[in-house]
């Protein structure tokens, strides 16, 4: 659900020139969040099982050169660890964003838009994680030393500010020449779809009624005349 409401968030600041709009949380749309939710949720299931086998095979590699060196397989098996981890968590992070705004379970172009962001502002994200990192955690800490339940609104923030983080990214990322992500359209976008379409039927009644009436008015205005 939590994921379901960051991603109506990233779709409505994504849209927002100033970058303030964010949607109403409200639990009568649990369903609807929920499901929205899915299929980051599913993305970031499907990168930790990725990771957890990579780790596996790195923990063998290190074991396996211990087994002769213990300092050789120390080195190596860190090395591997930080590689492995530095690698797929730069790439989740893109693929989650990806499902959050694409709203559907796309691997192969989650994958894709996220090598590609990496490419265009990949330096820039770097940077931008580890000052979120250096503000966050004091932020956190602070939550703690509030009885502990500060840490619940501090955690908000810090979400928060993470997704308007990589909103920022990814606006970066378009103005470089990244490719739009598509979204496929919700019941919700549907019915507004629908509801818009009403009125532009509505309105084109009334502006073929108005000029029925000024037909009417200028054989008569001209007699006058």
């Amino acid at each position: 659900m939590l994921l379901g409401y960051r991603a109506e968030v990233t779709e409505r600041l994504a849209r927002d020139p100033d970058l303030r709009r964010h949607p109403d949380f409200a639990f009568d749309r649990f369903m609807e969040l929920l499901t929205r939710g899915l299929w980051p949720f599913l993305i970031s299931l499907v990168t930790a099982v990725v990771l957890v086998m990579l780790l596996a095979f790195a923990g063998g590699a290190a074991a396996g050169a211990a087994a002769g060196e213990p300092v050789v397989g120390f080195v190596v098996g860190g090395a591997l660890y930080l590689v492995v981890g530095l690698t797929v968590s730069a790439l989740t992070m893109p693929m989650v964003f990806h499902a959050e705004l694409a709203n559907r379970f796309d691997l192969g172009g989650g994958f894709r838009f996220a090598v590609a962001f990496l490419k265009l502002v990949g330096g820039k994200a770097v940077v931008t994680y580890l000052v979120y990192c250096v503000l966050t955690i004091p932020l956190t800490l602070v939550g703690l030393l509030a009885c502990f339940i500060g840490v619940y609104p501090a955690s908000v923030v810090a979400i928060m500010a993470g997704q308007h983080l990589m909103v920022q990214l990814y606006l970066d990322y378009l103005d470089r020449g990244g490719e739009e992500i598509e979204k496929t359209p919700t019941d919700a976008d549907r019915r507004r779809r629908r509801r818009d379409e009403e009125v532009e039927d509505d309105r084109s009644v009334e502006r073929r009624r108005d000029e029925v009436v000024d037909d009417d008015r200028h054989p008569y205005e001209e007699d006058r005349s």
